[in-house]
């Protein structure tokens, strides 16, 4: 095969899986101390969703803010990846790290349509600790963590929750 035939060639029949973009977008919850947003990009091929995660957590000011920086609230951002499996029996895309550290920390996400409103997305994220009598020689005993086990459910339905911040001061300063 000649070289400009092998191109022409490569470019109608592409070696490998093509991926898809998958539009989730933003999330919030109400589950958390504060505002919680998550803008989820991911692309799918095959059986596995990969998705790149953006995460602004805003803090209303608490009792001591309100002497020194009254009505301000604080804001931080993350960005994390995570790989989802789809999950046939369930209908959902889930993603399962851990269990990691002397606590057996696992956090498990869970992607799912909304049933009520199918172009839209619903997420669900539980931190568990297996090992609650495990010993974190760095830190909190592993008892400590376990009382930080949560579940978060986050939804395309946005909530009026950003009452009390007149004003935004970034955390990362």
């Amino acid at each position: 095969m000649k070289p400009l035939s092998l191109v022409l060639w490569l470019m109608v029949f592409p070696i490998g899986a093509n991926s898809q973009e998958i539009r989730i977008g933003h999330l919030e919850t109400a589950d958390d101390i504060g505002i919680n947003w998550l803008f989820f990009h991911c692309n799918q091929a095959g059986n596995t969703l990969k998705c790149s995660i953006f995460q602004t957590l805003i803090f209303k000011p608490g009792p001591s803010d309100m002497v020194h920086e009254p009505a301000t609230c604080s804001v931080g951002n993350d960005y994390s990846e995570s790989v989802f499996k789809w999950n046939q029996a369930t209908q959902n895309w889930i993603s399962q790290e851990g269990p990691t550290g002397p606590c057996g920390r696992i956090n498990i996400g869970i992607l799912e349509r909304d049933p009520q409103s199918s172009q839209y997305w619903k997420y669900t994220e539980k931190k568990i600790t297996t090992k609650p009598d495990g010993v974190n020689p760095d830190g909190p005993s592993c008892m400590q963590v376990a009382k930080l086990d949560s579940t978060f459910h986050y939804t395309w339905r946005a909530a009026k929750n950003a009452s009390g911040c007149q004003y935004i001061k970034n955390l990362m300063n």
